[in-house]
């Protein structure tokens, strides 16, 4: 009887231990250096806000660029990769970080300029922008996937 307990207790703490060390990772935030930003990275959303709404404006993005590839490279050096449906829009430009506001020149995003880094794991890069048009502030948001 006493083996017979000593193996079912046995079992359970085994049994608890793979259990409990089976925790996913979480997406840790990264440091927004130059170096940890070099990487490749696809469209996933783009959201406008303005006057407490919020819609995602990926639609509008041509097909054949939502699966394109915008690599940033060393020394400043933006390559969009024309993968999958081909459209034929390859284009090397800029991108620069200061602080946490990283500048993109990429006809892809639509607009150029500084955003803001709101959010950069190792899966993902958010940026964000505000901006006025016509009297009325906007907030555009661009979310990356990392490769």
């Amino acid at each position: 009887m006493k083996k017979h307990m000593l193996r079912l207790t046995l079992m359970a703490f085994v049994t608890l231990s793979a259990f409990s060390a089976c925790k996913k990772d979480k997406d840790e935030n990264l440091a927004v250096t130059s170096e940890n930003l070099v990487g490749n990275y696809t469209l996933a959303d783009i959201k406008v806000k303005a006057a407490g709404q919020e819609q995602s404006i990926i639609g509008d993005v041509p097909a054949c660029a939502k699966d394109d590839v915008l690599q940033l490279k060393t020394g400043g050096v933006l390559q969009i990769v024309d993968e999958g449906t081909t459209c034929d829009n390859d284009e090397t430009s800029t991108w620069s970080l200061e602080g946490n506001k990283i500048t993109i020149d990429a006809s892809v995003l639509d607009i150029t300029g500084p955003y803001d880094v709101i959010t950069f794991n190792k899966s993902q890069l958010v940026l964000s922008m505000t901006y006025t048009e016509g009297g009325v502030s906007f907030s555009y948001v661009v979310y990356l996937n990392r490769k």
